[in-house]
């Protein structure tokens, strides 16, 4: 009877080990795949060990959200595997929870809402990814947005800076294309928010080439 007993457990020991070992090589070829889906977007992979550069009166905000790339948007979702609304905050979650979610490979990123004091300031082709240098026009806004109220990181796409701030005023939107020319696939743009929207988190720092 014992040596039955013995057997089973054995059984079972083997079976979870198999199922842990698939369920690895599961989210390693998941992970693989999201990673040549973004490149050919031409979106760089998040690297989480970075994530620790974000200033930590964002990352203790319950306000943290995943994305997917769908139809060549970038789309909020929840850690429920369901869209997340930038106006719902039961749809949002806190900085760890989207983490450890997005190891599982299934998103293409994190990201943050606006709102409640927080805003964003997005610079759009502003930035060369190959060498990280910024286009003289984009110096003096994000001279404007600096000290520990301040945070600014390079765009998914590597060609822009998006800086996350805190403020008491509100904009209902800004959004303006530049009368200048379009030099890293894509045009030159301000927008301007304080609540609504999200943005992508990348936690690469301004002044370095994103792409390999």
């Amino acid at each position: 009877m014992i040596g039955s007993e013995c057997c089973l457990v054995n059984e079972k020991a083997a079976t979870f080990g198999s199922s842990r070992l698939h369920d690895k090589r599961l989210g390693a070829t998941r992970t693989l795949q999201r990673k040549y889906r973004l490149m050919a977007a031409g979106i760089q992979l998040l690297d989480v060990s970075r994530l620790h550069g974000v200033p930590v009166w964002l990352r203790n905000e319950m306000r943290w959200v995943l994305w997917r790339f769908l139809d060549r948007r970038k789309l909020p979702w929840s850690v429920f595997d369901t869209p997340a609304k930038t106006n719902d905050p039961e749809t949002w979650h806190d900085h760890e929870t989207c983490v450890v979610q997005y190891r599982s490979g299934y998103h293409a990123g994190v990201g943050f809402v606006l709102g409640h004091g927080f805003c964003g300031l997005d610079l759009d082709g502003c930035r060369c990814p190959k060498s990280g240098e910024l286009d003289s026009w984009a110096l003096p806004w994000l001279s404007r947005f600096q000290g520990a109220d301040a945070y600014s990181e390079v765009s998914p796409s590597g060609t822009g800076v998006k800086v996350f701030f805190r403020s008491r005023r509100t904009f209902s939107g800004v959004k303006q294309k530049l009368d200048l020319p379009q030099k890293y696939g894509k045009a030159p743009g301000i927008e301007l928010y304080s609540a609504g929207r999200f943005f992508c988190v990348t936690a690469v720092a301004c002044g370095g080439a994103s792409h390999e």
